[in-house]
């Protein structure tokens, strides 16, 4: 007997119980003539049944009371949750006075029933039914609120847990390298590394802090994504060698490990409009989650399909798998299947989300499938086609970096800003094998004082110093007089890594920049950008 259907419709509706007479349809009739909801109920059972479905407004005639289940409803009304009250309107007629008492000892205890005397006018019940309506329309947006409180503090005492899981995951992530970095470079400050075993303590101080480097690049990669300051330098590209590259870094890992890695990508050519290396970043990504999540003996494949307008890239792997409780979290941020104390696999639980994140910034999608745990995974990245081939430039292939390389800076005079003197003594013995004069600088000020008498060929300057930032030093050199001011190239030295520190080194003066931690190569390339052909020469 329902005219419509959905959790609001039932909220509106008037159960009606009425079993002795016409009392029930004729009382339906005129609702339904006012444009309101009713049902009638067959038994106090029934009545039980559809008032937990819901309901706006009960109507009883005293007859009900004598079915033998109306305690159970009266039982209902007792229990009722605390933002409900529903209200019940029971006709009674006060000429059988005796069973007219009873109604009033059994309603003892409830508190929303309004008794009402038969016969009553039409018009009359009609307004106190709307009135009962709009008191019980009230109770529905209490428990609205309510249920949205209920949420919100699940969803902050959610958030809170993920907090604390992610900086004790972030803690253990740091500190392990830490722990590798501090205990060989004690041992060998203190002589106790033999001489055989040094080329090793290296290696492994130069593992670990690489893995730092890769947490710190992916906390400032979820900053900028949270502040929406991701920004991309595409071009058409070509997809297939990005995905033999990404395959080429990940295989020493998978061969150490007894992973098999095996790819796909067709002869027919995918072009995309991407930022090659925050494309790079994304695939690495799959391909280095899929190697840790695989046991030795296990395969990892790359698929590449074009499929219509789009090409997809599958990365499966036969590892560990992903439980389906939790594969509709996979991508959310801080978000790990196993954030104990024991897990297995380590990580701060932000590539995904991360990867995630870069592909939807290049029109496309991200998607994850697994079978279960011990089924293995698939991660499909779909990007959408370009029909225009890449100029001959872009496709060329990146030159390899030979290990021995000389920096010649002879006659060229280097001046060293930074108020770190373990920074300052880094730079200038990277730069001690090229010929170069070098003078340091602790402050800005005291950089300015040495440019002014100086004149310095290249300044290597740090961003962030105490009192005035190298961002100010540049501008003070920049706003020197024309005769005062010489040629100096200067690089910006900064922990503020991107697109966005790199553009406010330029806005501040500065010629190019280059983000921390610094490499020797990366060093060496910038020099050569900024410097006088005629002053440097590279030899390798």
């Amino acid at each position: 007997m329902r005219a419509s259907s959905g959790t609001d419709a039932l909220d509106r509706r008037i159960l009606i119980f009425a079993p002795v007479g016409k009392d029930a349809p004729l009382t339906l009739e005129v609702l339904r003539r006012t444009d309101l909801e009713g049902y009638v109920c067959e038994s106090a059972h029934g009545l039980c049944l559809e008032f937990a479905s819901g309901a706006a407004v009960v109507l009883l005639t005293e007859e009900a009371l004598e079915d033998r289940g109306i305690d159970e409803f009266m039982d209902l009304l007792r229990r009722q949750p605390p933002w409900s009250d529903i209200p019940v309107l029971l006709f009674a007629d006060t000429e059988r006075s005796e069973i007219y008492l009873r109604t009033l000892r059994l309603l003892e205890g409830l508190r929303n029933v309004v008794l009402l005397e038969r016969p009553i006018r039409l018009g009359a019940v009609l307004s106190l039914i709307r009135s009962a309506m709009r008191g019980r329309e009230r109770q529905y947006e209490l428990r609205d609120l309510l249920t949205a409180i209920a949420s919100a503090r699940e969803d902050a005492e959610t958030a809170n847990r993920l907090k604390d899981e992610f900086l004790a995951t972030l803690s253990h992530e740091l500190r392990t390298p830490l722990n590798a970095i501090l205990g060989w470079t004690t041992m060998l400050r203190d002589g106790d590394v033999q001489p055989r075993h040094v080329m090793r303590a290296l290696e492994t101080i130069h593992r670990n802090a690489t893995a730092q480097v890769q947490i710190v690049n992916d906390l400032l990669d979820v900053s900028r994504i949270v502040r929406g300051n991701v920004q991309l330098s595409p071009q058409v590209m070509s997809l297939g060698p990005l995905l033999a590259l990404a395959v080429e870094s990940i295989m020493p890992t998978a061969e150490a490990k007894g992973v098999s890695v095996g790819m796909s990508i067709g002869v027919t050519p995918a072009f995309v409009w991407a930022d090659h290396d925050r494309l790079q970043q994304v695939f690495w990504n799959l391909l280095s989650n899929a190697v840790k999540f695989t046991s030795s003996g296990g395969r990892v494949d790359v698929r590449m399909d074009t499929i219509g307008s789009e090409v997809r890239v599958d990365v499966s792997d036969t590892g560990s798998g992903i439980p389906p409780s939790f594969l509709p979290h996979v991508f959310e941020r801080f978000r790990q299947a196993d954030g104990s104390s024991t897990r297995m696999h380590g990580g701060l639980g932000l590539g995904l989300s991360i990867g995630r994140h870069l592909v939807e910034l290049h029109g496309g999608r991200m998607a994850a499938d697994s079978g279960g745990e011990g089924h293995g995974a698939t991660f499909s990245v779909y990007l959408p086609l370009r029909d225009t081939e890449p100029r001959a430039a872009s496709a060329a292939p990146v030159e390899p970096r030979t290990r021995s390389r000389i920096l010649d800076l002879d006659r060229t005079h280097v001046l060293i800003v930074d108020d770190d003197p373990d920074a300052r003594e880094l730079m200038r013995m990277m730069l001690s094998s090229t010929g170069a004069r070098i003078s340091e600088a602790e402050t800005a000020a005291e950089a300015l004082r040495r440019y002014s008498a100086d004149r310095p060929d290249i300044i290597l300057a740090d961003v962030a110093m105490l009192r005035q930032d190298g961002y100010a030093l540049m501008r003070a050199i920049r706003n020197l007089p024309a005769s005062d001011r010489g040629h100096a190239r200067a690089i910006a030295i900064s922990a503020f890594a991107g697109r966005e520190g790199r553009q406010r080194a330029l806005r501040s003066g500065f010629d190019d920049h280059i983000c921390k931690p610094v490499q020797m190569d990366n060093l060496y390339d910038v020099l050569e950008r900024v410097s006088v052909p005629a002053a440097i020469e590279v030899k390798r």
